[in-house]
């Protein structure tokens, strides 16, 4: 397992400064019919970053409608990483915990349900689903499986490594 170096602490600690955290307005959250999710399209319209990274990707869908912005922004010249289980299991000594909702998730489309789980055989969550739900931005995209109190250490030091 790769560690990231101490020397490189400050450089991401950076990244995380309240200024360049993402909060929601008011007016997404308590003003129907907008969603929290206007928000990010919001910002993305407003930004038009080349480079997208999504910490929990679940089934895909925002993965997919980024990639659909990101890709008319820029002509097909973007990147977007995403992280998630996909359905691994947790290492119990870190923080990293599935939320309750998502181990009974029912989806109410019944049409998807069965297509998924009688006809394609293939759980949602999976990163070959989210693979091949991406397929149109196959060159585009890395998605990266495991506990991101890991994955997201490693993906750093990889990066500060190129980069320097």
């Amino acid at each position: 397992m790769l560690l990231l170096d101490k020397r490189y602490y400050n450089f991401i600690k950076t990244y995380l400064k309240d200024e360049n955290i993402v909060k929601y307005h008011e007016k997404y959250i308590h003003t129907w019919p907008l969603h929290p999710y206007d928000a990010l399209v919001d910002l993305i319209k407003e930004k038009k970053p080349k480079h997208f990274l999504e910490i929990g990707v679940f089934c895909g869908v925002t993965s997919r409608n980024v990639c659909e912005l990101l890709n008319i922004i820029h002509h097909g010249d973007f990147s977007y990483i995403g992280f998630d289980l996909f359905g691994e299991k947790l290492n119990e000594n870190l923080n990293e915990a599935e939320p309750e909702y998502i181990k009974s998730q029912k989806f109410s489309n019944p049409l998807k349900r069965f297509y998924y789980n009688y006809f394609k055989k293939e759980n949602l969550n999976s990163v070959e689903s989210i693979r091949n739900f991406l397929k149109k931005f196959e060159n585009n995209i890395t998605l990266i499986k495991g506990d991101t109190n890991i994955t997201l250490k490693i993906t750093f030091q990889i990066i500060l490594i190129l980069h320097l």
